[in-house]
């Protein structure tokens, strides 16, 4: 039997990739230039701003990787990777799908470690270290956040947190990683949720929009928070830098 090839566009990950590149190099721009520093953010504000870097480095590689996964995908998919859904009950597995589910993997993989990595940087800057290092989660941060003068942040991550793709990319993370492969899933109806190629990519494509979205957002309001009042944000504190 021949089989079915999938035929998908996933290019438009590169502006999600730029999106999370130009907002951090912005903020290097600010963080790199004492006289910035003093001129724009609140004293008090500083410290903290400063103390972002590490974990935004972290962020930034992680992007890097994450649009190379999705260039190997797109090489795979271009090569020819088996569309399940024109399948219909019948699974075929080549080396090629095979190399394209580690690549869905590894993408999910550092998507998530986005998300632990974004929780660091609130519980730096807004939560003064409140939660121990090595017990940061976005889930304990989110809940710490509720009661404070950033509810505003709180509302957008607990929407996020229990939103179908935020689950799904969860659920699909734990199932190969603890559980069992969706290929074995779905053969012999064990644990684990059986996903078609294509809606396993939307997912993955889904899942780094909705965390660049989340990395804007709160680099926003550390901006309005960190920013004197005569300064609006830091592209502003860019463009004004000696």
């Amino acid at each position: 039997m021949e089989h079915p090839t999938l035929s998908m566009d996933i290019s438009d990950t590169e502006k999600y990739f730029d999106r999370i590149e130009t907002i951090l190099k912005i903020y290097y721009r600010v963080w790199m230039n004492h006289k910035t520093k003093e001129l724009f953010i609140k004293p008090e504000k500083i410290e903290s701003f400063n103390h972002l870097f590490p974990w935004s480095i972290d962020i930034r590689n992680l992007n890097v990787e994450i649009s190379l996964g999705f260039h190997k995908l797109e090489v795979q998919i271009k090569k020819g990777i088996t569309d399940t859904k024109k399948q219909g009950k019948i699974k075929w597995y080549t080396m090629g799908d095979i190399t394209m589910q580690y690549y869905c993997n590894d993408i999910s993989y550092r998507i998530r470690s986005m998300w632990d990595k974004l929780a660091h940087i609130i519980n730096i800057y807004f939560l003064k270290n409140e939660v121990k290092k090595n017990k940061v989660s976005i889930f304990k941060v989110k809940n710490k956040l509720k009661n404070t003068e950033y509810s505003d942040l709180y509302q957008y991550l607990f929407e996020i947190l229990n939103s179908v793709v935020f689950k799904n990319l969860n659920e699909y993370r734990k199932d190969f990683t603890h559980n069992i492969t969706q290929e074995l899933a779905n053969r012999y109806k064990l644990h684990g949720k059986y996903w078609h190629t294509d809606d396993l990519i939307e997912l993955l494509i889904n899942s780094y929009i909705q965390i660049t979205k989340a990395i804007e957002y709160t680099i926003h309001q550390i901006e309005s928070d960190a920013a004197l009042t005569r300064i609006v944000d830091f592209k502003e504190m860019h463009d004004k830098t000696p």
